[in-house]
């Protein structure tokens, strides 16, 4: 479990609580963030990026799978399966 600084979801805000910063479980975050990222969106990390948002009207293909799993494992994560049902992207 990755903890780090929470965001709002549409925002994209950091979550306040209590006065501080609320800090919990971030992976699904980070996940969100690498798929929609574009390359050259992070300065440190010029190569991290999947590129979702080039590719809403593209068909999402294997080639396109391969891109998530390669850019989510360059992250230390590695999921057990990725799937396309219905345009929608699902990661477990």
């Amino acid at each position: 479990m990755r903890k780090d600084i929470l965001y709002k979801k549409n925002t994209h805000e950091p979550v306040i609580f209590n006065g501080d910063f609320d800090v919990d479980d971030s992976e699904n975050q980070e996940i969100e963030t690498i798929c929609f990222s574009q390359k050259g969106d992070f300065r440190e990390f010029p190569l991290c990026g999947a590129g979702l948002r080039k590719s809403q009207n593209a068909p999402l293909n294997a080639e396109f799978l391969r891109r998530v799993r390669l850019q989510l494992e360059r992250d230390k994560i590695f999921p057990k399966k990725i799937s396309i049902t219905d345009n929608n992207l699902k990661i477990e």
